[in-house]
């Protein structure tokens, strides 16, 4: 276990100790001398009684009156009737006899009266009178000794053992411990074994107590100015502090021990005391600016509310408590009644419950917000249970006081209490139904798990194919649920490169909704590289799960998100969750892919998520899920067959753009085929007639497959097509310029290759040109094919290519063979590639045959060589032979 949770522990132990002791021996059992009509004070070493009462509240003589007590007189030893005591040096000591008391029972004490010579020891005997308390006074005591120490040593609990890393958290723990001990007095009568211990502790806590304040708000939530102005003051404060510490435990110890050294010391520092009380107080009033300056300064509006709100708990808590110490420091004797030490001291409790409200909890609206919203239900529906107890509490206190009860009045109000509690919390019937009604008012509306499921399943169903109203309907049902501030909804969006919020349901704390603009919606998005996406990928990798936002909680994983060493990305990233104000994250995920997520603020109410909250939240983000899964298919399959419809009018086009019709050439048998692999084709074959006896020859391969590459086959037909007849028989201007035209007009990644050739029956003549492209093979009877490689660069790829022809004869019977790599790379099952030598062989098995028979026996040599295999690529021949 960590070190600093074994020492909150330990020290949240024994302060815990001491206020049990403090509860037993002032609460539920009472002090023989208490009540009894004289106080005590300390003067020249000595217990002096401070002032003695002649009468009570009913006119009677006190039992000091009548025992001879007097102002001024210094006790000196006391007994109890079997003569058990012994003189008094310090305070253990008049405890250590005061236990020896019994209730009811008379004790002695020696008092030493006169001066000087005149001085002499009498013992006075007093015969208690056990006069129970006022219920004023047991409210009272009962707040300031039992409610304010055990609430202000819960919160040092909450805060240390849930942030024992933290420096501040730590400080702040034992702060609250600090004031556990404000009230304390009777140290002096507990068992003589923890006494010494539970001495040290107090002294400790409670002179430290100052420190701690400044310390933490120094520090919290950042440094403050004064320690950027003063770094060494912290330093200063520590060891005055634990020099005043030393000093105060010395003073304290001979207070107990002996109170003879005590005085000695008084004397020799006749100013210790005001000293003490002075550093004490500037701790204090420097912790206080440094709060106000970092109230003021605070950079984000989550920080002005935190310290706003502690700012109001320290100065409605710590203030009249000072001004009333401050107030009776100058009173001598000063004896203050009972409201004015209620006023006073009950305030204190604010403090503690400001750290359980903004550190612990971190759920902050504001001072306002918390006057209007908070405070209005606490009144309101706690109201209701207080009217109750109040009512239970006088029927059963005024019933119990007709009979005896033992332990006096203390007694009976603690019993009465519990009795009050008991007794209300049975008053269910009532309450079911007043309780649902306030809820209402203050966004706290019991919802339906079943019912909200059923409808948002009837909802998937009529709206798979509207994924934008499916979010509406969703974001509309958990704000209707829980009353979040925000709800949004998250989308993966390719187009945007992450995710886009495309719904969102806001809330007011006038329960109005508040509409977002579309433009802002534009701007709420995570890209997809960004720290929480791909935290929230990591997550729905595992079982999904409800993700708690605490930005300033340095164990929480959205911390990071306000280090100091911020990019641009996440500085983003975190201002979008501080507009939102998230809370809480709902991961989507199908398959163990995040598909988006749901985000919502915090609750109007601001209760925390309960553990049904994010079991509803997540069982809707499994639906909305699964439907936005089956939404994106639907749209695919309609893409899919939009794209189909389209394919297959594009490949109605593209066959136009193919020869319907072979110009007639009286030397030549020739035929050409194109077989797409994606129902449009980026090869290209043409024949394009340039006066009598003068054909065009043409085959290309676009980059790529496809529609975009079946656009640039449609481009090059048409540079083709209308600038063949131009150039005529000057094939390296006429490449030249389709060339440049096609670097004009495409991106650079985008290019062909290109093979033209010119045929003149006066002379045979065959004029080429090859760009890129395999090169044809020319079959001779009796010959190895010739390759035609003449040429140069691809087409669309360098704008100052240049370009060479060459010139072949052709012979009767020659056969020329153009085609794609489509058929020459033709792979099987086995990956295994057709190849040019299996193409040879297939045209010199068939040469006898004419062009369009050959055509078709290469084509089915090559369907049979890949079998199952899917067609990879374009499938392109022209075969021309010569008659």
């Amino acid at each position: 276990m960590n070190n600093r949770i074994w020492i909150v522990l330990i020290f949240s132990g024994l302060t815990l100790l001491e206020c049990l002791l403090e509860i037993n021996y002032s609460l539920v059992h009472r002090r023989p001398d208490e009540g009894q009509g004289f106080g005590l004070d300390v003067e020249h070493g000595r217990g002096v009684v401070r002032d003695v009462q002649p009468t009570d509240e009913s006119g009677h003589p006190t039992p000091a009156f009548r025992a001879g007590l007097k102002a001024g007189d210094e006790i000196i030893a006391a007994y109890n009737v079997r003569q058990q005591g012994g003189p008094i040096r310090g305070r253990f000591d008049y405890g250590l006899i005061l236990r020896t008391i019994h209730p009811n029972e008379p004790f002695t004490l020696v008092v030493s009266r006169g001066g000087g010579t005149q001085k002499q020891q009498i013992p006075l005997v007093i015969h208690p009178i056990l006069k129970e308390r006022s219920i004023e006074s047991s409210l009272v005591q009962i707040f300031l000794l039992a409610i304010i120490p055990l609430v202000a040593i819960l919160t040092a609990l909450l805060i240390g053992l849930l942030k024992p890393e933290d420096d501040n958290a730590l400080t702040a723990s034992f702060l609250c411990l600090g004031v556990s001990t404000l009230f304390g007095t009777s140290i002096f009568i507990f068992p003589i074994g923890i006494r010494v211990l539970n001495l040290f502790i107090y002294l400790i806590l409670n002179d430290m107590m100052p420190y701690f304040f400044f310390r933490f708000f120094l520090f919290f939530p950042s440094p403050s100015l004064i320690d950027k102005k003063a770094p060494w003051l912290k330093r200063l404060f520590l060891i005055v502090a634990i020099l005043c510490t030393a000093v105060d435990m010395i003073n304290s110890w001979y207070s107990y021990t002996d109170l003879s050294k005590q005085q000695h010391l008084l004397q020799s520092f006749p100013y210790l005391v005001s000293a003490l009380n002075t550093v004490s107080l500037v701790m204090f009033f420097t912790g206080v600016l440094s709060l106000v300056l970092n109230t003021i300064q605070a950079e984000s509006r989550d920080d002005r509310r935190r310290l706003g709100i502690l700012l109001t708990g320290t100065v409605l808590g710590f203030f009249p408590v000072i001004t009333f110490l401050l107030y009776i420091a100058t009173r001598h004797n000063y004896k203050p009644q009972l409201w004015l030490l209620a006023a006073a001291a009950l305030p204190i409790i604010l403090f503690p419950l400001s750290f359980i409200y903004v550190v612990v909890k971190h759920r902050v609206f504001g001072i306002r917000l918390i006057l209007r919203r908070g405070l209005q239900y606490a009144l309101v529906s706690r109201g209701i249970r207080v009217l109750e107890a109040g009512f239970v509490f006088a029927v059963l206190y005024f019933g119990i006081g007709h009979f005896h009860v033992a332990g006096g009045t203390t007694t009976r109000v603690l019993g009465t209490m519990f009795g009050s509690v008991l007794f209300v919390s049975g008053l269910q019937t009532f309450n079911r139904k007043v309780m649902p009604a306030i809820d209402h008012r203050f966004f706290r509306d019991a919802y339906n798990a079943q019912q909200v499921l059923t409808e948002l399943s009837r909802g998937v169903r009529k709206l798979a194919a509207d994924p934008r109203r499916l979010l509406e309907m969703v974001t509309e049902q958990i704000s209707n649920s829980l009353y979040p501030d925000h709800v949004a909804v998250f989308l993966s969006n390719p187009e945007a490169n992450g995710f886009q919020c495309l719904s969102v349901k806001s809330r007011s704390v006038l329960q109005e909704d508040v509409v977002t603009a579309s433009e802002t919606l534009q701007d709420w998005r995570f890209s997809k590289d960004s720290f929480v996406p791909k935290y929230l990928q990591e997550v729905a990798s595992e079982e999904p799960e409800a993700i708690e936002v605490y930005l300033e909680d340095p164990r929480s994983w959205a911390h990071v998100l306000i280090s100091e060493e911020q990019s641009k990305g996440i500085k983003e990233e975190r201002n979008l969750i501080q507009t939102l104000n998230m809370k809480l994250i709902i991961p989507l995920v199908t398959n163990r892919r995040l598909i988006g997520f749901i985000t919502l603020g915090e609750k109007l109410s601001e209760e925390p998520y309960s553990k049904e909250d994010k079991e509803l939240l997540l069982a809707v983000a499994h639906q909305t899920a699964i439907a936005l899964d089956y939404s994106q298919l639907i749209v695919q399959v309609a893409e899919q067959e939009k794209l189909k419809r389209e394919i297959e009018i594009a490949k109605q086009v593209q066959a136009q753009l193919f020869p319907q019709t072979f110009p007639e050439m009286k030397t030549l048998n020739y035929s050409g085929v194109c077989h797409a692999a994606r129902g449009v084709s980026g090869d290209y074959y043409d024949f394009v007639s340039l006066g009598p006896g003068k054909l065009g020859i043409a085959l290309g391969d676009v980059s790529g497959k496809g529609i975009s590459s079946a656009l640039l086959m449609a481009s090059l037909q048409a540079l083709l097509r209308s600038h063949a007849p131009m150039r005529g028989e000057d094939l390296e201007t006429l490449i030249s310029d389709i060339n440049r035209l096609m670097c004009n007009s495409t991106e650079p990644n985008k290019y062909a290759t290109f093979f033209y050739a010119l045929y003149q029956e006066q002379d045979h003549s065959l004029s080429y040109i090859n760009a890129g492209h395999n090169p044809p093979m020319l079959f001779r009877d009796g010959e190895a094919p010739i390759r035609l490689k003449t040429g140069g660069m691809v087409v669309g790829m360098f704008p100052d290519a240049s370009y060479v022809k060459d010139v072949v004869i052709l012979h009767p019977s020659d056969l020329l063979l153009i085609y794609s790599d489509g058929i020459s790379e033709a792979s099987n099952e086995q990956e295994e590639e057709y190849g040019e030598e299996r193409l040879m062989k297939v045209v010199q098995a068939n040469s006898s045959l004419d062009a369009k028979s050959l055509q078709d026996a290469i084509l089915a040599d090559v369907s049979s060589f890949v079998g199952t295999a899917p067609q990879a690529d374009d499938m392109t021949l022209v075969i021309v032979r010569v008659l």
